[in-house]
């Protein structure tokens, strides 16, 4: 089982035992039940904004500009590989696809299909990581009735699970599970630092019947809350915590009680974990800890892992007037891969989180930028953003050094750290880049801004005082989007940033209406940075005015700069035209580059693009 969280827990403090932490898990329970059990804002706040959208440990680049990420993922920070559905090595290329892994062979710029390996009807969809002759695959899923036998008939329908599954693939031809886990709870991210898995899990209780309302009006529903506040005071530990089944016999909680720390307000009743695997091993052990709080942004370095969390939100005050004065709270715990995970301090920032990138640590700070008011959320026109300097003073993540009033009215749509510079877009009709000077941790300083059409939803740098970004284009007045846009800017100068030249792949849509966009809008690790070139896959649809035929168009963009232009930019079309069949199975999601040749893997099929020629010459479905 899990050792135990240690460190100095005055911001967090220690649960102690089950029996004191059940108290906890019950007084903060009957204080949020309902007459339909329990809601409340938390993970729902962090899930709906993450929707929307460094060899110093600092996010210096995510793949390095001079070479390819060694699994080919677009990572955040270098030597921390993170978990996707597509992973590469050498001449062998993996592919999540549906309830399958698939290996394939890529040597000689060709594809060919080696075996799979089917994952049980119930798997739901996940990620891998790969760690030489081993993949690791962590994914969620439905209905795990054959793994509790006799009591198949308590499963809740559609009650959701958790699993890691250790694979070897030393044959790729005859992958083989080595041990599989299952357990209660979400994957929330995936990280690996030499060789160490670590799993972020965010587990609900269980195992609850909650009583609903026996007709309409008041008397019904407080007799309902009277009900399920009874079924709250008879409750137990492993109502609260996540619950592991190994498919080798083993069973039981998780999570050990004395792992679990407590915040001093109240956040959810959820816990938030972070697990812990050496994958020379079989998955038999784990450490541990966990945080009684919900939430889905994690930033880590290959010695730190910080998580933000969300304060509880009563759904019956859930207004606009909730939300001002909103702070999310950051936990960092220091995870050397040759030491034991500890629990170290605490603190907050103004306002929400977009997603990981919103978080770096450099020189012993951690920078955050954040919005007062997401972008789904009505009342954002008094919105403002700002970077937050936290320094660890004993237990607490204190605050050093602040620059706010950034894009007023505005929320924030892309970040980017690296070293002392900070690079923050936000948009509502207009995008402006802003530089922030971090080389004084307790004096940041806006140094230069640079407002123009459209926004960057990524950033990422590709030379020296180059930065690629990927997002839209947009109507300056009305903030209306008009297509996919790759922009190349020149940040040389802090104080004076430019955009130095744009590549549109379908401007304007030849005078149809549509939309084009890129995943890597919403996902960074469908972004490929190679030596010279990176790879951004995109799918579009068109329609001519009056409703005329509609056309689909998906492929990938081949990026090219060369000093201030992107002239060598051109399109490798996967398909273009009116879909007749299964097309958009082909449509790219991932990009792996291999010398003179590209695999553009889609949802249910690879396309093998040469660069010489921009032709695709195979096509593999699955």
């Amino acid at each position: 089982m899990p050792a135990a969280a240690t460190g100095v827990l005055a911001a967090l403090a220690p649960a102690g035992d089950c029996d004191a932490l059940l108290d906890y898990f019950i007084d903060q329970a009957l204080s949020q039940v309902g007459p339909y059990g329990l809601g409340g804002w938390g993970g729902p706040i962090v899930d709906a904004v993450a929707e929307e959208a460094a060899t110093d440990s600092a996010g210096d680049g995510g793949q390095p500009a001079g070479g390819e990420d060694p699994t080919s993922t677009n990572v955040q920070v270098e030597g921390v590989d993170e978990g996707d559905i597509v992973k590469a090595a050498g001449d062998h290329l993996y592919v999540l696809s549906g309830q399958r892994l698939i290996g394939f062979s890529t040597a000689g710029g060709g594809l060919e299909e080696l075996g799979s390996l089917s994952l049980g009807s119930g798997f739901g969809g996940g990620e891998m990581l790969l760690h030489g002759d081993r993949l690791v695959i962590v994914g969620t899923g439905w209905d795990v009735r054959p793994l509790v036998g006799a009591q198949a008939d308590v499963v809740p329908p559609g009650w959701s699970f958790a699993q890691i599954t250790l694979v070897d693939v030393s044959d790729p031809a005859d992958p083989s599970v080595i041990r599989r886990l299952t357990f209660d709870g979400t994957v929330v991210t995936t990280r690996m630092v030499a060789g160490h898995l670590r799993v972020v899990l965010e587990a609900h209780p269980v195992g609850l019947d909650w009583s609903f309302p026996e007709g309409a009006g008041l008397r019904a529903e407080r007799e309902a809350t009277e009900r399920n506040r009874e079924i709250v005071s008879n409750s137990t530990i492993e109502n609260w915590l996540p619950y592991y089944v190994d498919d080798r016999g083993g069973e039981g909680l998780l999570i050990d009680c004395e792992d679990v720390l407590v915040p001093p307000e109240p956040s959810g009743v959820s816990t938030l974990s972070i697990l812990d695997f050496d994958l020379e091993g079989d998955l038999g052990s784990w450490e541990a800890a966990s945080v009684v709080a919900s939430g889905t942004t994690v930033y880590a370095n290959v010695d730190r892992t910080y998580v933000a969390t969300q304060r509880w939100i009563d759904p019956q005050t859930g207004s606009r007037e909730a939300f001002r004065g909103h702070v999310t709270r950051i936990h960092r715990f220091d995870t050397p891969v040759d030491g034991e995970m500890t629990y170290v301090a605490s603190g907050d920032v103004d306002g929400f989180l977009l997603n990981q990138f919103a978080m770096d640590e450099h020189e012993e700070h951690l920078r955050v930028a954040s919005t007062s008011a997401p972008d789904w959320w009505a009342g954002r026109e008094s919105s403002e953003s700002q970077v937050t300097v936290l320094a660890t003073e004993g237990n607490r993540l204190v605050e050093v050094g602040r620059v706010g009033g950034l894009g007023k009215t505005e929320t924030i749509r892309a970040v980017r750290f690296m070293g002392p510079v900070g690079y923050v877009v936000t948009f509502r009709q207009t995008d402006p880049l802003y530089v922030i000077d971090l080389s004084d941790p307790t004096e940041p300083v806006a140094a230069g801004e640079l407002k123009i059409p459209g926004f960057s939803a990524y950033l990422h740098p590709v030379a020296e005082g180059r930065l690629i970004g990927v997002g839209q284009d947009a109507d300056p007045e009305t903030g209306a989007t008009k297509g996919l846009q790759i922009s190349l800017f020149d940040v040389t100068d802090p104080t004076a940033p430019a955009r130095l030249d744009t590549f549109m792949p379908y401007p304007p849509l030849d005078g149809r209406e549509g939309h084009v966009g890129s995943p890597v809008e919403w996902d960074h690790r469908a972004f490929t940075n190679t030596d010279g070139a990176a790879f951004v896959p995109f799918e579009g649809w068109s329609w001519r005015e009056g409703g005329g035929q509609e056309e689909a168009m998906f492929g990938v963009i081949a990026v090219s700069w060369d000093g201030d232009t992107l002239d060598g930019s051109r399109v490798l079309p996967v398909f273009e035209g009116k879909p007749g069949g299964d097309e958009w199975s082909l449509s790219p999601q991932r990009v792996v580059a291999r010398g003179e040749v590209v695999y553009a893997v889609g949802h249910d099929g690879i396309s093998v693009i040469d660069l010489a020629s921009g032709e695709i010459v195979d096509t593999v479905r699955y």
